[in-house]
């Protein structure tokens, strides 16, 4: 009985031991600013639903903390991999007063089929237009990145033009409305004189590599030098070669780079990169209300402005990776190695039970 509990334990050690390979996510606590728009209490009885947390939270910012305002995608999930809403929420988008989409190439693929289906071009209003507000990318082959919000002197025109739609549908509250628009830009102008500010006093040339390109906009407001993107576009991968790819240049660089994450695509490439180049990472999220729902301690990251001031912060304050994650491969040899070692213990207390 003795040596039966000496092989249990033997095993619980071994996993336990293998757990701690097992990758965590890198957390950073330090970040307490309280930068969040401070939202007035609703005074309207629209029913609004927006299809991802973007346009989400620049509605919220004009009609208010409490008024009815319903995300399709919420903050946590990938929006190029969001297959689509359930049968409840599509009912929701009907019997919705208006819906706020953002409208820009692969941030809601299902909508337009969901819009067709159910009749509802009336009811959207789109925020942006990539074609007016976007540029050129040469990491995505010189067409127009799409991550258009990323840049604040844009979503100052969104705003505008939810505050219009908000008006002309209840113009009962236009002095509400146009009040939290006065706030709202005033504090988006403070917002890029803060950009600024950080351009000349730190970023002006630092060298990025991005796991995905949703930064473009901010990076260039912030004059970031970015130097790949370790996805080859904004739905796909780029693959193991273009990961050694990515450490050459790196190595071949005189300056430190830094790796910037996000917290809703994998990290594993960029972590496994760092450790390599012994470079540094800056988590950072394109999508306000992320840290809200992952309830990160003293993080205050709920609305759009306090993302935008994360994402320098994170920038000024970057981490190593961290060294307990190991790839994949080496994970399932882990996983098999338990296995192997419990069948061998097993059958060896069988063996000597039936002696």
């Amino acid at each position: 009985m003795k040596n039966k509990l000496k092989h249990v334990n033997l095993i619980f050690i071994f996993i336990v031991f293998a757990f701690n390979f097992i990758p965590h996510n890198l957390v950073d606590t330090q970040f307490n600013k309280n930068q969040s728009s401070k939202l007035s209490a609703s005074a309207t009885n629209l029913k609004i639903v927006t299809s991802i947390a973007v346009p989400y939270d620049l509605v919220r910012q004009i009609a208010g903390s409490d008024a009815d305002i319903e995300s399709i995608v919420d903050s946590t999930t990938d929006v190029h991999s969001f297959t689509g809403p359930t049968s409840n929420q599509i009912n929701n988008m009907i019997a919705a007063d208006v819906i706020f989409a953002m409208g820009v190439p692969g941030a809601e693929p299902w909508l337009a089929d969901v819009v067709e289906d159910n009749e509802l071009e009336g009811k959207m209003v789109y925020l942006g237009n990539v074609s007016e507000d976007g540029y050129a990318d040469p990491l995505l082959d010189d067409s127009k990145n799409p991550h258009i919000w990323m840049n604040p002197n844009v979503v100052k025109e969104m705003v505008n033009l939810t505050t219009n739609k908000l008006i002309e549908l209840d113009v009962s509250n236009q002095a509400f409305f146009e009040a939290n628009n006065a706030t709202f830009q005033s504090d988006l102008d403070d917002l890029l004189t803060n950009i600024e500010n950080n351009k000349t006093a730190y970023f002006n040339g630092m060298k990025i590599v991005v796991n995905h390109p949703a930064f473009f906009y901010l990076f260039d407001l912030l004059g970031l030098n970015r130097l790949a993107s370790i996805e080859s576009q904004s739905s796909g991968y780029s693959g193991q070669s273009a990961v050694l790819e990515i450490i050459n240049l790196i190595e071949e660089q005189e300056e430190e780079v830094l790796l910037v994450t996000s917290p809703q695509h994998s990290a594993t490439d960029a972590y496994e990169i760092a450790r390599e180049t012994s470079s540094k990472i800056a988590q950072m999220s394109a999508i306000p209300g992320v840290y809200e729902h992952y309830s990160l301690g003293e993080y205050d990251v709920s609305d759009y402005i306090s993302m935008i001031e994360y994402c320098i912060w994170s920038l000024r304050n970057p981490t190593d990776p961290p060294e307990d994650t190991i790839p994949g491969f080496n994970l399932l040899i882990v996983i098999g190695s338990i296995g192997i070692t419990a069948f061998i213990v097993m059958f060896s207390i069988k063996r000597r039970m039936s002696l």
